[in-house]
């Protein structure tokens, strides 16, 4: 592998990563904040941070996620990166997406059932597990038509 494919490989990576952490700072805390927060029903409890480092973290991936994705978008115009690997890339990084805000709705402290972690556990699910087997599909696809 050469090195462009090698940094390329590594920009898309860190897109894929960076999106998800992007996508739980820009979210953010889904409590119900008129109920205090002994009377909280919880699916899930969300791991406790500290504030700035939540913060640093959100606008550090919020910058990956924006640079890493101009870098992709200049590549694959003037092509030195393959562009049917976008589509791989955009369907990882929407299930990253999809998995983050979905952990968020389920860790969100509220007054009784909380109907809308269901929700997204009995519906997101089967669509995250779908997008990657079509994302699977497409690289082992992608991976064949450039071994040939």
């Amino acid at each position: 592998m050469d090195s462009n494919k090698r940094f390329y490989l590594v920009v898309g990576v860190v897109l894929v990563v960076a999106a998800p952490l992007a996508t739980w700072w820009l979210v953010g805390d889904l409590s119900e904040d008129q109920i205090p927060a002994h009377n909280r029903d919880y699916i899930l409890r969300a791991p406790e941070f500290p504030s700035a480092v939540v913060a640093a973290v959100g606008v550090l991936s919020l910058a990956l996620v924006v640079s890493s994705s101009v870098v992709l978008w200049h590549a694959i115009r003037y092509g030195q990166f393959d562009r049917r690997w976008r589509q791989v890339l955009l369907l990882v990084m929407a299930v990253g997406v999809l998995v983050s805000f979905g952990f968020r709705v389920l860790t969100a402290g509220v007054g009784g059932a909380n109907i809308g972690g269901g929700l997204v556990a009995l519906v997101g699910s089967p669509i995250a597990i779908v997008l990657l087997v079509v994302a699977r599909a497409r690289a082992t696809v992608i991976v064949r038509d450039v071994a040939a």
